[in-house]
């Protein structure tokens, strides 16, 4: 034998045992030779290569995974990475320090359909990051992951198909939610009366700040706007009243907990209080808000010029064309009765009488013109000798 050759162990193994009892069996052993067979082929050792192994288990864990692309996400400046590093911390605590490679899709399917239960959306959610920080560790060659345990899986056979909310508030729970919200006081009852005077997203008034308000607009940047415009929101009287109302804080944001140092957070707690004092049964969230005032101002009296010009869709933050229109606004445009898309009935069906009325008036006109066609003919036959 030569100097330098080594003999290795595969394993402890004994016959004498049940199979469930055996540390390795036959048929183990031959699978593990031949992995070792090829190492060595390779020019590795295979002790110093299962102790490398060793140490990348314990080294890319999930959590430590998850950090890196989160770190990636807010490198990249999306303006979803936080939210999504606060539900991946949240949601993923129990696999947060096993190995990456270790973790299974009956692992991750155990969180998912828990959270089915109890919110559909953020199972979907919690699917989607899955798999992207699935797909990025893949690409970066660097975790020693080369499938993902989320290939071909789909969320809609697992968690159900990602239906678009149509929950508005009527009269009365509008009522009873602006009562609350104003038992409850600064900065969540702020924020829900600005949500109903606005029409605004939960985050575009949140994270608002005190120069983005002159002049009676409030003036979103494209850095935190979802459409990665500019947009500016007229501010009704009623509006800046409750902006009126709001203590005058050093920090930069209008609404916050911390004299204006941070914008406002903790908005579950805040709005299970809510749900309390107004006496609200039914499930509803504070993006329904944004639903009811779109939906509202398709049929208001006071809003119908504005709907007819197109100003209606502005005001929410609903472009005229493209997936917002299709999507967004067909998702937010939803009536509790018939009676709320009269206004744009009516509009329809006046169009449609001033067509066939158009198309009458030419068409006599065309007949007029053939009748003195004809007369002029017959007067010139008349004429020749």
């Amino acid at each position: 034998m030569p100097a330098s050759a080594r003999r290795r162990v595969l394993g402890e193994y004994n016959p004498r045992l049940p199979p469930g009892d055996r540390v390795l069996t036959l048929e183990q052993a031959r699978a593990r030779a031949r992995a070792w067979k090829s190492l060595i082929k390779d020019g590795k050792d295979p002790t110093v290569e299962i102790k490398r192994q060793k140490r990348l288990k314990r080294e890319n864990t999930f959590g430590a995974v998850a950090e890196a692309h989160l770190e990636d996400m807010e490198e990249r400046k999306l303006r979803s990475a936080d939210s999504v590093a606060t539900t991946v911390r949240r949601e993923f605590k129990a696999l947060w320090k096993r190995p990456i490679t270790d973790v299974e899709w009956a692992d991750l399917k155990e969180i998912i359909e828990a959270k089915k239960k109890t919110a559909p959306y953020v199972a979907h959610h919690l699917f989607s990051y899955a798999k992207s920080m699935w797909n990025w560790a893949i690409a970066e060659e660097g975790y020693g992951l080369t499938t993902s345990p989320l290939d071909r899986k789909k969320p809609s056979k697992i968690i159900g198909s990602k239906r678009p909310r149509a929950r508005t508030l009527d009269d009365d729970e509008i009522r009873r939610v602006w009562q609350a919200a104003t038992d409850v006081g600064y900065p969540f009852g702020t924020l829900v009366k600005l949500l109903l005077t606005t029409g605004c997203r939960r985050g575009e008034i949140a994270a608002m700040l005190k120069t983005e308000v002159r002049g009676g607009v409030l003036r979103i940047p494209a850095a935190r706007f979802k459409s990665d415009v500019d947009h500016v929101v007229p501010l009704s009287t009623l509006a800046q009243e409750v902006l009126d109302e709001c203590p005058r804080l050093k920090g930069p944001f209008v609404l916050s907990t911390t004299f204006g140092a941070k914008q406002m957070s903790g908005f579950s707690k805040a709005k299970r209080r809510l749900d309390r004092k107004a006496g609200l049964t039914q499930g509803w969230r504070l993006h329904d808000l944004r639903r009811t005032v779109r939906t509202r101002a398709t049929w208001r009296r006071t809003w119908r010029t504005c709907w007819r010009t197109g100003e209606a869709s502005r005001a929410p933050a609903h472009r005229g064309r493209g997936r917002i229109a299709g999507v967004a606004a067909g998702a937010s445009r939803r009536a509790a009765s018939p009676k709320r898309r009269r206004p744009a009935g009516r509009r329809e069906r006046t169009t449609k009488a001033a067509n066939r009325a158009a198309i009458r008036v030419r068409t006599a006109s065309a007949r007029g013109s053939a009748a003195r066609r004809r007369a002029r003919r017959r007067s010139r036959s008349l004429r020749r000798p």
